[in-house]
């Protein structure tokens, strides 16, 4: 069980049921509970039935002045006596915390029934043996439940769980998901407890994210959410450390600081080499050493810059082929410009670098050089780093022996001139090398998009794709922990031109590296599901239509095309108002997905608020939460904590958004918002 706080939604009761080691309590024991009273009502009763208050102590301390860290008690005579609380020492009426850095010792929101636990992030709040709640309000549990937990349990395809009005049995294979097929009971995570849902639901990595987590000096990160590979190290081993930098855990050096997402390539901010060496952040200004921050081979540092003078000048134009996509799944083939990408003089001799540049947003280039015999020019499917970070490589399979290389397009060589014109150069689908130059071309759209909605550029991104080849994940996905985008390219189903898919997988690495994601990963298909995937899943998919400027999501194979109209696939996944798990009800990505479209856009495309404010919320509130626990809905971020950051963040109009959340998806939100935004 996790030591992280457990929420609850408005009026829900869960039970965290205990036993005395002399006297076993059940649902018939006389020391059962005849209502859900608290340790301190309890007293309060037991003191009107007859047992005397001590008020010998509370005339000696009536004026007593002893410290707010402090107790009052009174000796033999009477007299008032201070001592300083656990965690605190002085003489009583000055009180010091034995460890200032402790975010227990001072204030905190927890309830009086509630024990304050530090968090490398600050602290949480675990509600007392034998009571219920997030930590920040705790009651006590419902008598009538016995030993059944508002987690719930499976008895076959029955879900059993404690609800507000007693014990709540529900029989999952009497609903279907989003194919048709019966549901049936499963535990989604440790975190939220069992429910109702696919049948093919795995739970991914469950509880363990890919930016990892620590237990003493051992390491455990998810490797991959598709396969549910979770990979545990003993850092100790090698005479390491476990420690969590920025979110991310990893095994480092006593004393050592950690470099958290950022890798040992590297990325460039602007004109800055940053990359992670010795378990540090190395942060190198390129331009103290007249370098410019690019490409050497794998990794970002400072280079050389290219030539930008010579006797001979080239000129020309890359476009690249793209299929059409519609809902009658890929169609024509048409051409664009490869724009932003990089271009290279070389020697036809030994394929030396001689100069280079980027193209422009028509695909065409200029470069000066100095000849040393027959050249060519090289295109390759890289962006300028620090802006567009992507690069586009040809292994996606596990066995391939490295990670692969860029994809490029290369002129005939030619003997330079004084001006050379070498025309337009096309990248063909036929050649197998055009799909990588539309994800490329996506993906510095998405680079783009970040910056105008994020405030800055997101970091290098490798992507892995071959026509014909199957990924590790047998699908498209996103791995964070190693930077990388997997593009499925089998014959019988390749999304290198399903622009939505692409973008989808973009979404979640922008919610990676730019926001914060807590998705346990695992099997999804549109039906009710953890709340923290369904917002996962749900999210990229927004992102991906909001990057592509439409709200129709369209996914080919040799089958035919699946559409989803994202302004209205989440009707067929409604909430419930009146679900007993309220807040923490599962959720349909679908319903997720409708919810930010139609904030953004208002219901029936009119009166919507933009972009600007959903991605404030993803951008700054998400990334400023102290711990991504700290909302009431599941434990870990998904939509219940979008809200309460929409109204922490100041973005308002309860009407417009309650219309929206509780009138047309039928989520039980209270509007309430979180004790603290922080």
């Amino acid at each position: 069980m996790s030591r992280r706080s457990r929420s609850f939604g408005p009026g829900s009761i869960a039970l965290l049921a205990f036993a005395s080691p002399l006297s076993p309590l059940s649902p018939l024991s006389p020391l059962s509970p005849l209502s859900p009273l608290s340790l301190l009502s309890l007293l309060s009763l037991l003191s009107l039935a007859g047992c005397p208050a001590d008020t010998a102590v509370d005339d000696a301390c009536a004026a007593a002045t002893c410290s707010e860290d402090g107790t009052c008690s009174a000796d033999d005579a009477g007299n008032p006596v201070c001592t300083c609380d656990d965690g605190f020492t002085g003489d009583g009426t000055t009180c010091t915390a034995d460890n200032p850095d402790d975010p227990c010792a001072g204030d905190t929101d927890c309830a009086v029934d509630a024990t304050c636990i530090p968090t490398e992030e600050g602290y949480t709040c675990e509600c007392n043996p034998g009571l219920v709640g997030d930590g920040t309000s705790c009651t006590a549990p419902n008598p009538s439940c016995g030993d059944l937990t508002f987690e719930g349990e499976c008895n076959g395809a029955t879900l059993r769980y404690c609800g507000d009005e007693g014990p709540v049995e529900v029989d999952c294979s009497a609903g279907q998901d989003a194919n048709g097929q019966p549901l049936a009971c499963h535990l989604v995570s440790s975190d939220y407890g069992y429910d109702c849902i696919e049948a093919s639901f795995t739970g991914g990595c469950g509880d363990i994210s890919a930016e990892g987590s620590c237990a003493d000096a051992v390491l455990s990160y998810c490797e991959s959410q598709e396969s549910g590979n979770v990979v545990t190290v003993a850092c100790a081993d090698d005479g390491l450390v476990c420690v969590v930098t920025e979110g991310t855990a990893d095994c480092v050096p006593a004393g050592a600081s950690g470099c958290g997402n950022v890798t040992a390539s590297g990325t460039c901010d602007g004109a800055t080499a940053v990359y992670c060496q010795d378990y540090a952040v190395v942060s190198q200004d390129c331009g103290a050493t007249g370098e410019v921050c690019g490409r050497s081979d794998a990794d970002f540092r400072c280079v050389a810059p290219s030539v930008a003078s010579g006797s001979s000048t080239v000129t020309g134009s890359f476009i690249f082929e793209k299929k059409t996509l519609s809902e009658g799944g890929l169609g024509a083939v048409t051409t664009k410009p490869v724009r932003g990408a990089l271009v290279t003089v070389r020697l036809a001799s030994d394929d030396s670098k001689i100069a280079q540049d980027y193209t422009g947003l028509d695909g065409s280039f200029t470069i000066s050089f100095e000849a040393f015999g027959d050249v060519y020019v090289l295109v390759t499917a890289e962006g300028k780093p620090g802006v567009h970070n992507q690069s586009v490589r040809d292994c996606p399979m596990e066995d391939c022996g490295g990670i692969g290389n860029i994809y490029g397009a290369a002129s005939a060589p030619f003997t330079p001139a004084a001006a050379s014109d070498i025309g337009e150069t096309k990248i063909t689908v036929a050649r197998g090398v055009a799909g990588a130059f539309n994800i490329f071309d996506l993906y510095s759209n998405g680079a783009d998009f970040a910056k105008a909605n994020f405030g800055r550029y997101p970091p290098a991104l490798n992507v892995q794709w071959k026509a014909g080849s199957n990924t590790p994940g047998g699908t498209s996905y996103f791995s964070g922990s190693e930077a990388t985008i997997s593009i499925l390219g089998t014959p019988d189903d390749t999304d290198e031109f399903d622009d939505p898919v692409l973008l989808h997988e973009y979404g979640h690495y922008l919610e990676f590296y730019l926001s914060h994601s807590d998705s346990p990963g695992g099997s999804h298909d549109g039906s009710p599901t953890d709340p923290r995937l369904a917002w996962g899943e749900g999210y990229g998919t927004y992102v991906g239509c909001a990057i592509a400027g439409g709200p129709i999501y369209i996914d080919t194979s040799a089958a035919g095309a699946t559409v989803t109209d994202i302004r209205i696939a989440g009707n067929d996944f409604l909430a419930s108002l009146d679900e007993p798990k309220g807040m923490r009800q599962l959720v349909s990505e679908f319903l997720i997905s409708q919810i930010l479209w139609t904030i953004s856009t208002g219901p029936n495309g009119e009166g919507g608020k933009g972009d600007g404010p959903t991605f404030d919320v993803l951008a700054n509130y998400f990334t400023a939460l102290a711990s991504p626990n700290q909302g009431r809905g599941v434990e870990g971020v998904e939509l219940v904590d979008f809200l309460d950051g929409w109204f922490c963040k100041g973005h308002g109009d309860k009407p417009f958004i309650e219309s929206i959340v509780t009138g047309t998806a039928k989520f039980p939100y209270d509007y309430d918002g979180p004790a603290s935004c922080n």
